[in-house]
Parts: C-alpha cells; structure tokens; sequence
C-alpha cells in the first residue's frame, strides 16, 4: 500500500511539472489550406464549424472549421519586437485589444478546378464541363466537352443563300476542347480571360439546303473561342462567372443543285461539300471550384 502511494505522488508530481511545461513552451498552430499558419491561443471551438485563435500581440482570428487543414500543438516560436503587430493610428490604438477580427482572404494558388458553364448565346445554347489543373492565378489549363444545339450564325447574316450555309449548317455539335484561363486580379471578384481550341463533332442536322432538302450531311470541324468576363468567388470556395464570348466552328455540308434541261424535258441535280466558319457571339453563366 505505502508503494502505491509513492508511485501515484511521483505521476502526479511529473504530470504537473510537465503541464507547467507545455503551459510555458507550447502554443496552438492552425494550419489554414491557403498555406497561412496561425500561432497562439484557441480561446474558443465550436465544434464542427469555427474556432477563435489569439495570436501574439492580441489580435483574435475567427477562421471556419473548413478552411482549417490541421490543428497541432509546437513549442512557441517566439516573434521579434519589429514583426509583431503594432497599431495603425490612434483610433487603432485606442480599440479593444481582443478585437475580433477574420483570417485574410487567400485564393487557391493550385491545385483542381472544375467549371461548368451554361451557353445563352445569341443563336447558341448548350453546355459544357471542364476539368483541369490550377498551376498558378494567370493560368488554369484544363480539357472540356460540351453540346451545342447552334442554329444560323449571325455572322453570315441571318440567310439561306446556297453559299450562306446558315440554315445548312445547323444542328447539334459535341465540342471536345482545350481549355485556358487566367485570373487579372487577387481578389474575390477579378475579372478573367478565357481561350479555347479543339473540335466539334457534327451530331446531327436540323438544318435544309437551299432547295429544302435533306439531310445535308453535315460533318464538324475545328473550333475555338475567345473571352473576357467576372469571376465572383466565395467563402465555400465555390465561383460564379459570367463570360462575354465568341465562339466559331468551322464545319461543312453537303449543296445539292437542280436544273430543268428543256431538250430532254428532264429535272437534274448535283451536289458538292461546303465549308463555311459558324461564328457564335453571347454569354456564358458558369459554377465552378
């Protein structure tokens, strides 16, 4: 009984000296997933949603439990007089110190992307999905494929001229393509730029030749797009754009041609492929992360 007793006074006398210790030379580190990492005191946790984190100096950072990577506990890092935070002017100075303030901003530098988009062009509408790899804020290169239902391109004037090939053309393409993008500013609201190149695999026609036959043999071609618009990203990390775009294909059908032989008093006709650029200008709604 009396070596019980030693034993359990000496662990209680080692527990104490080691809290002491972790007290005096351990701090809370919250690692953030921007890469920033915050060094203190977690003053208060809710569970499975924030914490408050007192860094030296004073100043409380409230972070979402989502952004946090991982909480550990390292011996303190002790800042020098010159970095550590010192007030802006006299009305700073003047505030509480357990002012509460948020974690600053910070984009994801790399890492996935995902963007779907909704087409709302003048002509043109469809979908489409990218997915890609984020290397850095002006370059986000990734591989898409979409559908389009593209009827008679504006640019050649609403027509259907047997060289129009507006109405000839038409039908519902499968863009396979080659996606990049960057971003102009570090914030949360940044405009952007957008370029596309790849191919468009011809479905189906709806469209007529000129003589209201059909189908047109319609075949698909390269394409490309162009764009500038608005990012506007949240808390979530998700995104939501909006893209000022042009969008063209280059694709060919098939122009028949019939002639009425007034010796024989018979009705002949020939055909020949046709290829003519399909220009789609309009908007684009996307969602990404």
């Amino acid at each position: 009984m009396k070596s019980l007793l030693i034993v359990s006074a000496f662990l209680l006398v080692a527990f104490l000296h080691f809290d002491s210790y972790a007290q005096a030379g351990m701090e809370d580190v919250v690692y953030l997933n921007n890469g920033s990492v915050l060094r203190g005191i977690i003053i208060e946790q809710v569970p499975n949603k924030s914490l408050k984190v007192q860094i030296a100096g004073g100043s409380i950072f409230h972070v979402e439990i989502g952004d946090v990577t991982r909480i550990a506990k390292e011996p303190t890092v002790v800042v020098p007089e010159v970095l550590r935070e010192r007030p802006r002017d006299k009305s700073t100075a003047a505030a509480p110190r357990d002012t509460v303030q948020r974690a600053p901003y910070e984009p994801k530098r790399r890492g996935y992307f995902f963007q779907a988009q909704i087409l709302l062009e003048i002509v043109q509408g469809g979908a489409h999905i990218i997915n890609g790899y984020r290397f850095g804020r002006f370059g986000h290169l990734g591989l898409g494929i979409g559908l389009d239902l593209s009827g008679p391109s504006p640019a050649n004037g609403f027509s259907d001229q047997v060289n129009g090939g507006n109405y000839a053309a038409t039908g519902t393409y499968l863009p396979i393509f080659l996606h990049y993008s960057g971003e102009i500013l570090k914030k949360r609201v940044t405009p952007f730029y957008a370029v596309e190149v790849g191919y468009a695999a011809a479905l189906w026609s709806s469209g007529m030749n000129d003589y209201g036959n059909g189908p047109t043999d319609l075949r698909g071609g390269a394409m490309w797009g162009l764009g500038i618009g608005v990012r506007f990203k949240t808390k979530k990390r998700l995104n939501f754009s909006l893209l000022l775009n042009v969008n063209a294909k280059n694709v060919s059908y098939r122009e028949y041609s019939y002639w009425y032989d007034s010796l024989d008093q018979n009705y002949y006709a020939q055909s020949q492929r046709v290829r003519t650029t399909m220009v789609y200008p309009g908007l684009r709604f996307g969602i990404g992360f």
